[in-house]
């Protein structure tokens, strides 16, 4: 009987001592399979999860505070012997490591010099990450909300918006979030569709007024995307949807939405007027407009001196003076609106005057740069003096076309034989 007591209480206190040195962390989960991601890296963040570390707060970096993983018993950095680390099967960064060869790894973590977790993986090419992998996780919605809010502020017509990263708000089991690509959906107000901007593009063109939606889909390397083709438009984004077809459960993939109450007025630039001349049709080509939805008028001024506006002279009080200048003339009954075009009937300066207002009632008047045309057209005929300047090269290239057949003749034609008589004396 006191023997058995004995044997129960060392057996006791042998199994307290051996879990009082076992490795801090989660359990381990049943499939330690781990994929290898050719030419491609996991974080050290997702290891140490795995591993069974417990984050410290919600932002993953923190996880790796203070602490350094060993793979196979050599420190994963970057700082490592590039050797020592490929004889181990794995090549490694200050955050990540990429698996090169298949095979089974030691990760432990240590922190302080101890030792506070471990887990056995197995490296397998033959599996792959799927769909599942790349998920929302919409807790910190509200801050990425309020970097939307700031990128659209102040936004008006013909402005660009610039879609914030929203990794922050993205779970990858595998990737870093900051590595997957992203292709961003947007629609412009009255628009029922969405239009992508592709892989690489993050700027939404800003067309008109009114509130504007976007959504993000994100893609790993090895093509597994977030797909909204068997989801719904809800009240905040994509949801599942019932037997009805109506949304329900969480949101999914989450829309976003700013708007732009501003429509920035026309905006003109004029360039340089080329000189015309008297009698001779000018195209009026000097202006170049930026705006969408707008309507133009035209007018013809005429002065004899030039006006030249000054370097900070408004618009409004250049033309103010061009009406104020000597012998100032409306001449738009010179004008074609619809081609841009006149022919200057006397010799002075013309102005042409641009009135411009779009959808949003957003108006401008600017005036171009002074046109001369004080010279009158002249078509001027030139005297045909080739043989003038040219008959000695006519002589010595006649000359040469004689020799030339003279070498010819004496080429192909043969010469004549004389016989030679044999005159025999008897």
């Amino acid at each position: 009987m006191k023997r058995n007591l004995l044997l129960a209480i060392a057996l006791v206190f042998c199994a307290t001592l051996f879990l009082s040195f076992a490795p801090v962390g989660k359990a381990q989960a049943a499939d330690t399979t781990l994929y290898k991601l050719n030419a491609y890296e996991y974080a050290f963040t997702y290891l140490l999860e795995e591993a069974g570390v417990e984050k410290l707060d919600a932002d993953k970096s923190s996880v790796m505070d203070g602490r350094y993983v060993k793979i196979n018993g050599v420190e994963a950095k970057a700082s490592t012997d590039v050797q020592e680390t490929r004889a181990k099967g794995f090549i490694c960064s200050d955050a990540f490591v990429e698996f090169i060869t298949e095979g089974t790894y030691t990760v432990e973590v240590f922190q302080n010099g101890a030792a506070t977790a471990e887990k056995t993986f197995k490296i397998d090419t033959t599996k792959k990450p799927t769909t599942e992998d790349i998920k929302y996780n919409l807790t910190d919605i509200d801050s990425y909300k309020a970097q939307v809010a700031e990128a659209a502020k102040d936004l008006a017509v013909n402005d660009t918006f610039t879609v914030p990263s929203a990794t922050a708000l993205v779970d990858s089991k595998f990737f870093d979030s900051a590595t997957l690509t992203r292709t961003i959906w947007y629609a412009a107000p009255q628009k029922a569709s969405y239009s992508s901007l592709g892989s690489t593009k993050t700027t939404i063109s800003i067309t008109d007024v009114g509130v504007y939606s976007f959504y993000i889909l994100y893609s790993d390397t090895f093509g597994n995307a977030m797909s909204v083709s068997d989801l719904v438009v809800g009240t905040n984004g994509w949801y599942e949807k019932d037997a009805d077809g109506n949304p329900t459960g969480d949101v999914i993939i989450p829309i976003f939405t700013f708007e732009v109450a501003v429509a920035s007025t026309p905006e003109v630039v004029v360039g340089v007027s080329e000189p015309g001349f008297i009698g001779l049709k000018y195209s009026v080509e000097c202006f170049t407009i930026t705006a969408s939805n707008y309507n133009t008028a035209y007018k013809l001024y005429y002065t004899e001196s030039e006006v030249v506006q000054n370097e900070d002279e408004t618009q409004e009080a250049y033309i103010a003076r061009v009406k104020q200048a000597a012998r100032f003339k409306d001449v738009t009954n010179l004008l074609d609106t619809d081609n841009l075009t006149f022919t200057p009937d006397e010799a002075g300066y013309y102005y042409v005057e641009l009135y411009i207002v779009d959808g949003a009632n957003n108006c401008d008047t600017v005036l171009s740069k002074a046109i001369n045309a004080t010279k009158a057209y002249q078509k001027v005929e030139l005297e045909d003096q080739f043989f003038t300047y040219n008959w000695q090269s006519i002589v010595f290239l006649s000359i040469a076309f004689v020799c030339l057949v003279a070498i010819i003749v004496i080429l192909c034609v043969k010469p004549s034989e004389k016989k030679n008589d044999l005159v025999v004396k008897q």
